[in-house]
């Protein structure tokens, strides 16, 4: 069961408030995430960092895959923001014990 989120690092750089909307109600079985920047300034990413920590709780013992789909960040190009190509995404499973 989706419980909530928490903020990552990956956007809150230098002071930045990023728009988080997480909506994990209306689909069951999937989460739709958008995390948005307006202020227009850059941020440089060079390791590995969270956009957001999704919090779950497991109603069974077992383990269960975990999917990211239409996943991508856009530029701040203006008036249209352009896909940024080669940005890895990570998903994984979740282990209830």
């Amino acid at each position: 069961a989706y419980l909530g989120f928490t903020h990552g690092a990956a956007f809150e750089a230098g002071g930045n408030v990023p728009i988080y909307a997480v909506d994990g109600l209306t689909s069951p079985g999937r989460i739709v995430v958008a995390v948005a920047r307006t202020n227009g300034t850059a941020t440089d990413i060079v390791a590995s960092k969270a956009v957001l920590i999704l919090q779950f709780r497991v109603k069974q013992a077992g383990t269960y895959p975990l999917t990211l789909e239409n996943r991508v960040v856009y530029d701040n190009q203006q008036p249209n923001p352009q896909p940024i190509p080669g940005i890895l995404w990570f998903a994984g499973a979740l282990t209830g014990i």
